[in-house]
């Protein structure tokens, strides 16, 4: 995989998730609290895009696919099951998105892998872009089956940084091509393209959400001192019961 002689920034994997996860907060007490403050959502649109190319960058880096899609997956559904819960709908939590978002991206990497090998058969290299076409087409029914939250253009956001990273083939070698395609610039440009597209499907206020694009370009690459990978899957339902409680307070 190509690497960059020097990873320039300023922010670390943890500093982009807090930073991403503050914005989050300020957005669902736009929603919840203070609908009519209409600069809450607008700063809460930038949460979306921070974390979507972050979960593109933990796919690329991940050592276990499975185990990565499992932690997510097993996640979302408890967090859905709460929501249920509490209000009987179809309206699915952000981790139900992501976690559709790792499975295109899977689909994605499997079927680089298998067509830029020199070792794989013709008929491998079809099924596997069968399989990520299949990927891409069962986010986009399950779109209109489900309430998914930012919808399917929001479950391909992550893709798009992930068209460009390196395929980690069977042969070893590592097409030319990626020696250019895969580097920080060029992810966060595909990230910000991706945003461009979520703000034409969903309208509205989302366009703000290209403002996150300086964050990631300060981002380090690093992940940071603390280990703090599951801190994260926490604070997602924790912070939003802690909004709900306080509402029902003020009501």
């Amino acid at each position: 995989m190509p690497t960059e002689s020097k990873k320039a920034g300023i922010l670390s994997n943890n500093a982009l998730k807090i930073l991403a996860s503050v914005f989050m907060v300020i957005d669902h007490v736009g929603v919840i609290l203070l609908p009519n403050i209409i600069w809450l959502r607008i700063v809460g649109r930038l949460s979306f895009p921070i974390f979507a190319y972050l979960i593109a960058e933990g796919a690329r880096h991940t050592r276990s696919k499975w185990r990565h899609f499992l932690t997510m997956l097993g996640f979302a559904l408890i967090i859905q099951i709460v929501y249920f819960i509490y209000k009987p709908s179809r309206e699915m939590n952000v981790l139900v998105t992501f976690t559709l978002s790792l499975a295109v991206i899977y689909a994605l990497e499997n079927f680089k892998s298998a067509l830029f090998s020199g070792k794989e058969t013709t008929s491998k290299k079809l099924l596997t872009a069968l399989l990520f076409l299949g990927s891409v087409a069962a986010v986009s029914l399950l779109d209109h089956v489900l309430d998914l939250d930012y919808g399917a253009a929001g479950c391909m956001l992550p893709v798009f940084p992930a068209l460009f990273t390196t395929p980690k083939t069977t042969d070893g070698k590592v097409p030319a091509i990626f020696e250019m395609l895969d580097t920080k610039p060029i992810r966060i440009l595909a990230t910000a393209i991706g945003t461009l597209a979520l703000a034409l499907s969903d309208g509205g206020i989302q366009y703000y959400g290209l403002c996150a694009t300086p964050l990631l370009f300060l981002y380090s690459e690093q992940r940071g001192k603390l280990k703090m990978k599951y801190f994260f899957y926490f604070f997602y339902p924790a912070h939003l019961l802690l909004i709900y409680a306080i509402s029902l307070i003020i009501k």
